[in-house]
């Protein structure tokens, strides 16, 4: 059911609300698919990932597919409830997002920033991920730069792009995400899945890898 189920949602408003055979459909599916992530992604790499939910998973994405027509799912690692980055699917775009936060005690925003790249450089990773800084009181432009772009100003010695010091001096937190359109992937059952994993274990094994 899940091609029929998520094609006549994609048409939805993000408020109305999903009859309920059709809800069930979707949630009993992606309830399978969110926990098998834990496994797989556990079995791929050096962490313990574990899905954070509460007793009623099912009633929780319930919620987000009705208020919102996407499915965040929180994976932790190594049983550190601080270590997480989330995974935000949405069925209105057809798109799969990852994000979570880096932070970077040391330095003004410049070194900072500085800081962050040489983590990305030094474990190799060649995605493009979008970067935002937020400063305190969660203040920031939600300018979503790509890595690429600031590893060309850094290499150039240009002023960063992602800064702005209207804000303040310092940046309290990295938010890093990955955005990926699916199109209609999304309502293939086999490759919904396989591009959902992949997606998840390249933000595991490159900028979850940066946490360390």
């Amino acid at each position: 059911d899940w091609k029929d189920s998520v094609t006549k949602v994609h048409y939805y408003s993000d408020q109305q609300k999903i009859e309920q055979p059709l809800l069930e459909n979707i949630v009993n599916s992606y309830k399978q698919e969110e926990k098998d992530i834990s496994l797989q992604m556990t079995d791929m790499s050096n962490y313990h990932v574990e899905l954070l939910t509460k007793d009623n998973r099912a009633e929780e994405i319930e919620k987000m597919l009705q208020s919102g027509k996407c499915i965040t799912s929180n994976y932790m690692l190594n049983k550190d409830r601080k270590n997480f980055f989330s995974v935000e699917v949405d069925f209105i775009r057809q798109k799969v997002k990852c994000y979570t936060m880096l932070t970077i005690p040391k330095g003004k925003a410049q070194a900072q920033t500085s800081a962050l790249i040489k983590m990305f450089e030094d474990i190799g990773a060649t995605e493009d991920f979008l970067i935002n800084a937020i400063y305190i009181r969660n203040k920031g432009r939600n300018n979503n730069i790509k890595l690429s772009q600031l590893i060309e100003e850094k290499s150039k010695g240009e002023p960063y792009s992602i800064l702005d010091k209207k804000y303040g001096d310092e940046v309290k937190v990295f938010e890093v995400k990955t955005e990926d359109l699916l199109g209609k992937d999304f309502q293939s059952v086999k490759n919904f899945i396989i591009k959902l994993e992949s997606i998840t274990y390249r933000f595991l094994s490159q900028v979850m890898e940066c946490k360390k």
